[in-house]
Parts: structure tokens; sequence; C-alpha cells
């Protein structure tokens, strides 16, 4: 269960993701979406099963409206890339229609959204750190498949 915050912007976050990661992370955020409405509001057909109900970026996705929808817009942003790199669409996407809609309980709404950081790094923003994890933990996996590596990748 992750999501690499490598930018702000989702657009530029997603372009820098490796080859391996623009399969893995869409299932891993559309069960995270899932779980938010299947733990809120109540288990719905079409949806994946619940899953990692504690971790940290399950209980962030279920916490606001707000962080509910940055995860949306990350996973919206990893299908577009996933279909530019591939030429096809990823099987995940079916369960947009269901889960591009906040779950109807989820009511509260926060000013700022404190990015999870579910990386070793915990002494900087979730931005470098994840960053330094792609960079040093995942380095071995380095492939950015049709894409220049981000300036900020050493």
């Amino acid at each position: 269960m992750n999501i690499f915050i490598l930018d702000e912007n989702h657009d530029k976050a997603v372009k820098a993701y490796y080859k391996k990661h623009l399969t893995k992370i869409p299932l891993e955020l559309s069960q995270v979406l899932s779980t938010a409405h299947n733990e809120i509001d109540g288990k719905k057909d079409g949806l994946y099963k619940s899953t990692h109900i504690n971790h940290p970026l399950c209980i962030f996705a279920r916490k606001s409206v707000n962080n509910y929808l940055f995860v949306l817009h990350h996973l919206e942003e990893l299908f577009k890339e996933f279909r530019y790199r591939r030429g096809k669409i990823h099987g995940c996407e079916k369960i947009l229609p269901i889960i591009s809609k906040v779950p109807i309980n989820l009511t509260e709404y926060n000013e700022m959204i404190i990015l999870p950081n579910c990386t070793p790094y915990n002494n900087i923003n979730s931005i470098e750190a994840y960053r330094k994890y792609y960079i040093i933990d995942k380095r071995h996996l380095a492939d950015f498949e049709m894409r220049e590596k981000p300036n900020w990748w050493k």
C-alpha cells in the first residue's frame, strides 16, 4: 500500500513513476478508495474488498473529503499516465464510476491536507521523503518508460 507523492502536482508526480509502479499503484489506490467506501458507507457491489484498514494511507483517505479527493485525483492521473505509456486502459479503471463519488457519509472537510509519509524518512516533508525513498530504496526499479528522469532524480 503506497502512494508516491513525488511532486505536489499530481500530473508531475505520476510522470516520475517507475514503470513497475505505474501498474501496481493504481491497484493499491483503487483498493484504498474501495476500502474507504466499504468502511464508511458499507460494502458496495463492484468495489474491491476492504484491505489494510489501519494502514496510514487508508486512514488518510477516510479522514476527510479533501483527503479522499487527493487520493482520487492522484489515481485519475495515474490512469491517464498508464494510457499514455501503455496505450491501453488499466484494469482498475472499471471501478472509477463508483469511486469517483465521495462516500456519502464522509462529510468532514479539512483545510490543510497533511500528506501521509509511509517511508523510512520521517524527518523531512513527504515529497522530499518520497523522492529520497525512490532514489535510494527503489533505485533498482528505475525505468521511466517513455519519460525523462525528473530533474530531482540523481
